[in-house]
């Protein structure tokens, strides 16, 4: 599979990223571990001991401070330390603080390859601690630091084509590796909600990004006769948001679970009658790139979703689902009852997303161009 036919000693490292981190370890580090390759990955944990064998992939922590500056400094440092100390023949790094610690290890004729998960500049103004007008204001030096400053990398990888293109004038080796699903965590489903307890699930969190308060406004109008509760996952932004969501007449069909793992998020999919994936217009919100909602397809569960254009294109190209606007709760509300008062409709989506899924949004085939990637530059 590797095109060489060698085994690799690859090392990735982050600050930010959770150890288990969805694309980082369950795809990238699992994915080259069961090729046959040696894997290391270095994360920040405090809940973990310095070193752990899992699934194949040597895990390696160090500790992670309080405090954003503390993190940037203090442990940036600490794992640019570990990960070179592992004489790896690759490493691959997925945050852009680590980009002055990277750059000088690639100096050193250490092959590096940066992971550029967002667009930096864009995110920056979305940013919750940060005032939108110095988001804007910082968003044109960042972008030129973060591109010029990944000149002496063998690579740049972008998590999407527009991150890609951001890149590709000043590293020319430059390519996008998708957060698509893989398709060995979601056997081929059947469209089986729960007739008894059907159920919406929303697995972004509470956010105004993610449209939050338009979608528990939206349960409010739905018809009395219509049981459907949403369960909604992932951390809430604010305490005061918490607040005001609970306040509102649709939070009576809400189901808060706080944060759940990968595997519970795959068990509620499997039985769930929509899937809900909705984003504010915020500019980082404008491209598909969401886990959750390739990850819906995969279960094979109708999604309702942004009316975005490029949201809307992919929703209408494959026939998994509604695009509405989602500063229309009464938009909302009648996708909604569209899809769970006509199941031979959503049947259709479901099926619909599940072989796009198959044919062309998976890991397996992103996993292959990674690995080629690894090959010509460690062969070269």
């Amino acid at each position: 599979m590797t095109g060489s036919g060698a085994n690799w000693r690859i090392v990735h490292f982050s600050s930010v990223h959770l150890w288990n981190d969805t694309r980082v370890f369950r795809r990238m580090c699992r994915s080259l571990a069961k090729s046959g390759h040696e894997v290391h990955w270095v994360a920040a944990c405090n809940e973990m001991p310095e070193y752990e064998l899992i699934d194949g992939v040597h895990v390696h922590f160090v500790p992670r401070p309080t405090g954003r500056l503390n993190r940037v400094w203090r442990t940036a440092r600490a794992v640019c330390r570990k990960a070179t100390s592992l004489n790896g023949q690759l490493y691959h790094f997925h945050d852009p603080e680590l980009i002055p610690f990277a750059a000088m290890m690639a100096s050193k004729r250490r092959p590096v390859i940066y992971d550029a998960h967002e667009d930096l500049p864009k995110d920056l103004i979305d940013k919750e601690w940060i005032p939108r007008l110095l988001g804007r204001m910082i968003a044109v030096p960042i972008d030129w630091i973060e591109r010029f400053g990944s000149f002496r990398f063998a690579a740049v990888i972008g998590a999407e084509e527009a991150i890609e293109q951001r890149f590709k004038r000043v590293v020319p080796k430059t390519l996008s590796i998708h957060n698509y699903p893989t398709l060995s965590d979601f056997p081929t489903p059947s469209y089986q909600p729960n007739r008894d307890d059907p159920t919406i699930v929303h697995f972004g969190g509470l956010s105004r990004l993610r449209a939050i308060e338009p979608l528990v406004e939206s349960l409010g109008l739905l018809p009395p006769d219509l049981k459907l509760t949403l369960v909604a996952a992932g951390r809430c932004e604010s305490d005061s948001l918490l607040e005001r969501l609970q306040k509102m007449r649709g939070w009576r069909r809400v189901d808060y679970r706080g944060w759940l793992d990968h595997t519970e998020m795959r068990e509620l999919l499997s039985t769930s009658t929509i899937a809900m994936n909705l984003f504010s217009n915020a500019p980082n919100n404008h491209r598909v790139r969401s886990n959750r909602f390739f990850e819906s397809l995969a279960s094979g569960v109708p999604v309702i979703t942004s009316d975005l254009p490029a949201w809307k294109s992919i929703v209408d190209e494959i026939g998994c689902g509604l695009a509405v606007n989602t500063n229309d709760p009464k938009a909302i509300a009648n996708a909604i009852q569209q899809i769970a008062e006509s199941p031979d409709e959503a049947m259709a989506m479901a099926q619909n997303g599940r072989t796009a899924i198959e044919q062309c949004y998976n890991w397996e085939l992103d996993c292959q161009r990674l690995i080629e990637l690894y090959d010509e530059i460690i062969s070269g």
